[in-house]
């Protein structure tokens, strides 16, 4: 008893996590991926599309080190593309994909927050444009 007090007073002072985000960050990436994947075949998406996202976030999770959901932060990611050859496309491909996992991810209580949420995108150069007065 003594002990289930004393989670639940370092929880509510934001100190401990609840048993199931403590559960979920046990658990590897691989598996939260696997159950993600179901979800999007159950929902009708297409075997391209799966693919694709499968891919995508595996290849994003090797590169970065990404192992477990603990492991995903926007100081890993931002060291990963500040030294990557990929095209802007693709960096933003990839950050919108796996974006979309982990706003999956947070709405089934597995994260608490989107730690990608600020990663800025790699944007066409800047361009200045003047307005001209009538």
């Amino acid at each position: 008893m003594a002990k289930l007090l004393h989670r639940l007073e370092r929880e509510e002072a934001g100190i401990a996590l609840p048993p199931e985000l403590e559960g979920a960050a046990a658990t590897p990436i691989t598996a939260h991926l696997r159950d993600y994947l179901a979800t999007c075949r159950a929902n009708g998406r297409r075997l391209h599309t799966i693919t694709k996202y499968e891919a995508e976030i595996r290849r994003l999770c090797q590169r970065c080190g990404w192992v477990l959901l603990g492991d995903i932060t926007l100081r890993s990611y931002d060291t990963w593309r500040t030294t990557t050859a990929r095209s802007r496309k693709s960096l933003r491909d990839g950050l919108t994909t796996m974006r979309t996992f982990l706003v999956w991810l947070r709405s089934r209580s597995r994260i608490e927050l989107d730690s990608l949420e600020h990663a800025g995108t790699p944007s066409a150069p800047w361009v200045m444009a003047f307005h001209v007065a009538p």
